[in-house]
């Protein structure tokens, strides 16, 4: 899940950016810190670089959410589990920032009545969605806000 076309589709909807950034980040931390726990894992957060500021506060709202934790992200398992965020360069040419890119658009287009676009991995995904083990896709994965 693509952290900046989350927040760019949110963006639509909520009309304060800051608002839709923290949404955004709040429900990834939640899905990524349930995935980690329930496979007695650690990890970090890498988002494709932006400007400094706007990396500064995508940090700062990483480690608040991190020290704070959230309605379903106690503190101490985001303190456990939850190694840190970092920002690469898209000069770096990193795999899994491209595959990032993918996802949510496929997902996206499916919402807004769009077709695909030519050979993609949406028909395999849509079936795939993680679903914390529980059967939960509406609570975990991918979300469509209204």
């Amino acid at each position: 899940m693509d952290l900046l076309s989350i927040h760019f589709f949110l963006g639509r909807i909520y009309r304060n950016k800051q608002d839709s950034s923290l949404v955004t980040m709040q429900l990834l931390l939640e899905n990524y810190c349930h995935f980690l726990c329930v496979n007695n894992g650690v990890g970090r957060v890498i988002y494709e670089s932006r400007e400094l500021f706007e990396n500064e506060r995508l940090r700062d709202r990483y480690y608040h959410m991190k020290l704070m934790g959230s309605m379903y992200m106690n503190k101490i398992a985001a303190e456990k589990h939850l190694l840190g965020i970092d920002f690469i360069s898209k000069e770096q040419n990193c795999a899994g920032l491209q595959i990032a890119d993918f996802v949510p658009l496929g997902f996206a287009r499916d919402q807004a009545g769009m077709p695909q676009c030519g050979n993609n991995i949406f028909s395999t995904l849509k079936y795939h969605r993680y679903d914390g083990n529980q059967n939960l896709k509406d609570r975990f994965g991918i979300k469509y806000m209204p």
